[in-house]
């Protein structure tokens, strides 16, 4: 997917394996526009790493998921 303006990208750690794209897409909307939400897969067997990539259309949405989510596991 793409990215969005810089700032508005985040690295995320700690999803939930069953999580796919959907999932952090729904879980991320709260705090802005959502614009890629990407959960990486390992290329040999499909399943989920464990982290992905969020995208907002701006910083503040980013920096909104940030403080919500910090200290908080997702999972």
């Amino acid at each position: 997917g793409k990215g969005g303006p810089p700032g508005a990208n985040l690295f995320i750690y700690h999803i939930p394996t069953s999580w796919g794209d959907a999932d952090m897409r729904q879980c991320f909307a709260p705090f802005g526009n959502v614009i890629s939400a990407t959960v990486f897969k390992d290329r040999a067997t499909f399943q989920s790493k464990g982290f992905g990539f969020v995208s907002y259309d701006n910083p503040m949405s980013a920096n909104a998921a940030i403080t919500a989510m910090n200290g908080m596991q997702v999972d």
